[in-house]
């Protein structure tokens, strides 16, 4: 691991997602603030909703996430008073709505003090194929779904979609499962902001309206730091990313090594060349210096005047250390200027995990009550699944109309006049065929008999709409060598039973599990469970096909 410090480019975030081409394959923030835009991003939102599309019936899972930031100005300089910049908004759907397939999500935007929409530039939003590895524009481009439609993204910001006092509106738009949308509204400031050092905190703020999700309403933000017009002789350090530090257990590293959390701080040098370095206090033992951690590189230059620190964890953070459980650490940051001037310094305090956390989701194994499950709740969990007799997405007492499918309207219901929606396919943007495949034979942590997958076990299958559907059973790599199964080199896994069968919207289907012959003697030995992957892919023509993964235990 070689981390060190450079200039801003992109904070990263990966989703995935959609629509017509409207215009060449681009690099949003590149398109939207020029080349050596700086941009800093913030909080993770997620919300959970009900997904269909499952082995054993429905459950929990995370439907939409999404990360507000900002920048853009002038010159890949950092912001300052009178500069145009942009509120931007990353959105994706990694869950599988139920209904419709896809989940219209609402933006209202919520910006800091003396902080304005700058109507003399455009708002702009992008998108990504499913599957696919770069972004399309689609401004001015529209959208039509469950006999409605509207545009990406609006002309000009309006009233609140949500009631946040403060907020106005950016629109709406439907978005399917495995989509990425990104979002830019042009704005400016008339004064300095100072991030998290401001009481309350300076904070561009959006906050999402999403169907298809149990709390609906959602916020993500990110601390904004805006600086004084002209050029400042004075360096500052700060932080834009909310948390700045990143406690994480990292199960590849050696016994003993794997808490760990990344770093992430931010300068301000005023163009001036200098050195950048840090001071890590421990409650117990000694100080640790920038200069005592192999491949620190805090070398400042006069190339710009805006700084990043970043390496390689797993969201682009600095990962120097390894820590105790559960202890407090603070980090003391230091700009040393060339020419003599005063340093800049800041100091941020966190507190290491208290133990492994297999599921990655920030609750340590000891106190999470779903531990193989990431969650989005304070015990670890996902919500307890809610139920949407009309399925159109809305749960609970915001969907005003429970006996009525609203077809993505935010209260549940149909607009006067307006016909009943059609069955559940998915809107233009999604894959076209819409297949959302829903499972019932077993569940995800079941247990399949090895004695009977020899001979044959029936699973059965249900969907939305007619399809065909094929079935690969298979084992890791270290799975299928503890059992001394053929291997091929750097064969990643190996299948060890296959099935095909038809899948009516009106019957379901049944697909017939069988272990192949060759592997049977050895799958069915050991005395323990073993671990294994059930793939199904649901395809129809003219359709994108539709792939669910679950682990499975072969009893």
């Amino acid at each position: 691991m070689r981390p060190r410090i450079r200039q801003i480019v992109i904070l990263a975030a990966a989703i995935a997602a959609f629509g017509p081409a409207q215009a060449l394959a681009v690099d949003p923030e590149t398109a939207v603030g020029g080349s050596g835009s700086k941009w800093f991003s913030g909080s993770l939102l997620q919300q959970s909703g009900n997904n269909c599309s499952i082995l054993g019936g429905a459950y929990s899972e995370t439907m939409v996430s999404a990360i507000a930031g900002y920048g853009g100005a002038p010159g890949g300089q950092v912001v300052k008073i009178g500069d145009r910049y942009y509120a931007s908004l990353l959105i994706s759907i990694p869950g599988n709505p139920c209904g419709s397939g896809s989940t219209v999500v609402g933006t209202d935007l919520v910006l800091p003090r003396g902080t304005s929409v700058d109507t003399g530039a455009q708002i702009r939003c992008f998108g990504q194929p499913r599957n696919a590895a770069t972004f399309i524009e689609l401004t001015g481009g529209g959208w039509s779904f469950m006999n409605s439609s509207g545009p990406y993204c609006p002309a000009q910001v309006g009233g609140s979609l949500t009631g946040t006092p403060g907020a106005v509106g950016v629109g709406f738009r439907p978005l399917a499962s495995g989509q990425l949308y990104q979002l830019f509204v042009p704005i400016t400031s008339s004064q300095t902001l100072q991030g998290a050092a401001a009481s309350p905190a300076d904070e561009v703020r959006w906050v999402l309206s999403s169907s298809g999700t149990y709390a609906k309403q959602g916020a993500t933000y990110v601390w904004a730091n805006v600086f004084p017009a002209g050029t400042s002789s004075a360096p500052f350090i700060y932080f834009a990313r909310n948390p700045s530090v990143v406690p994480f257990w990292n199960a590849a590293a050696p016994e003993g090594q794997r808490n760990q959390a990344e770093w992430f701080a931010n300068l301000y040098s005023a163009g001036k060349p200098g050195t950048l370095c840090y001071e890590f206090h421990q409650p117990v033992g000694p100080t640790i210096d920038c200069t005592e951690v192999p491949g620190w590189n805090g070398t400042v230059t006069s190339a710009s005047d805006s700084w990043q620190v970043f390496g390689n964890g797993p969201n682009g953070g600095y990962v120097p250390l390894f820590y105790d459980d559960a202890t407090n650490y603070t980090i003391h940051w230091t700009f040393t200027p060339n020419d003599g001037s005063p340093t800049a310094s800041a100091d941020i305090s966190f507190t290491s995990l208290p133990g492994p956390d297999g599921d990655g989701d920030g609750v340590a194994d000891s106190a999470d009550a779903c531990p193989a499950v990431a969650g989005t709740e304070a015990s670890g969990c996902q919500p307890a699944v809610q139920s949407d007799p009309d399925t159109d997405g809305i749960f609970g007492a915001a969907d005003k109309c429970p006996d009525q499918n609203g077809g993505g309207a935010p209260d549940g219901c149909l607009p006067a006049g307006a016909p009943a929606p059609p069955g559940p396919a998915a809107p233009g943007p999604a894959p076209p065929g819409g297949v959302i495949p829903a499972f019932g034979g077993a569940t995800a942590t079941a247990k399949l008999k090895r004695s009977a997958l020899a001979k044959g076990v029936n699973v059965p299958v249900t969907c939305s709409l007619d399809s065909d559907v094929s079935a690969t059973l298979s084992l890791a790599r270290a799975v299928a060598k503890r059992l001394g199964l053929p291997l091929k080199r750097k064969q990643a896994k190996l299948s060890i039973a296959t099935a095909a069968a038809t899948c009516t919207a009106a019957a379901g289907g049944k697909l017939k599990l069988r272990l192949k012959r060759s592997f049977a003697a050895k799958v069915r030995k050991p005395r323990r469970p073993v671990a294994a992957t059930l793939v199904l892919v649901f395809s129809r023509p003219g359709a994108q096909a539709v792939t669910v993964k679950r682990p499975l235990k072969l009893g």
